[in-house]
């Protein structure tokens, strides 16, 4: 389990390489890595109107790109940086570690893309949570390029925790049969309502404690 990294690395490194060989639209790996489906402004368009893009097939080839990177940051830094310090805070048995790193890592994640989240929100019609927005204009064709790029790295972030669950890599939670039906019939609009709310619930759980540096939250 120390290398767990290096799978995801090396598919990353492939990618790579193949778009290294000619970094220009024309090449199939630049789906991948960048938005794909723009829409090109009509004759007359204000100049700094944001791109808009559509979506499309080639959004699938995005997630899944991402999903590899999440896969690699997820072991790379749950291995090299929070397995040591679990260590250092006294947690010797396999299982109390790997609950500290799976805590930890859903804490860093969600305090990179709640700020980020926020950013984007603030640049459409949603901004506060306004939520009557989600609905005006449907059904909604186009989106600025930061807002379909926020939406699909958050799903390449549920697809590779759904993929770590599958494998067994986590130990799942006691309710998780409930929490796979609650995500089925309530899917996220939005997800950065859920990162502040995973964030809160981190940090405010009375099952956490700090004494042992164990996080153990009953997330929704």
């Amino acid at each position: 389990m120390k290398h767990t990294w290096v799978t995801p690395l090396a598919l990353l490194s492939v990618f790579l390489f193949l778009y290294a060989i000619n970094p220009t639209p024309t090449n199939p790996i630049h789906k991948f890595i960048f938005l794909s489906h723009e829409v090109q402004n009509g004759v007359g368009s204000a100049i700094d109107v944001p791109t808009q893009y559509g979506k499309g097939r080639w959004d699938f080839a995005f997630v899944s790109f991402y999903t590899i990177v999440l896969s690699f940051t997820r072991e790379f830094i749950m291995q090299k940086f929070l397995r040591p310090m679990a260590r250092y805070y006294g947690l010797n048995t396999r299982a109390k570690q790997s609950r500290f790193m799976e805590q930890m890592y859903t804490a860093i994640y969600f305090a990179f893309t709640g700020p980020w989240g926020l950013y984007v929100m603030s640049r459409t019609p949603m901004w506060y949570f306004n939520t009557r927005a989600m609905y005006e204009g449907f059904p909604h064709k186009t989106s600025e390029g930061v807002f379909k790029f926020y939406y699909l790295f958050q799903a390449s972030y549920w697809l590779q925790q759904a993929i770590v669950l599958c494998l067994g890599m986590e130990k799942p939670r006691k309710d998780y049969k409930e929490l796979v039906w609650h995500h089925v019939r309530a899917p996220k609009t939005f997800s950065l309502q859920e990162v502040l709310t995973q964030l809160h619930r981190l940090f405010h759980s009375p099952s956490y404690s700090s004494a042992t540096v164990s996080i153990s939250p009953t997330w929704d």
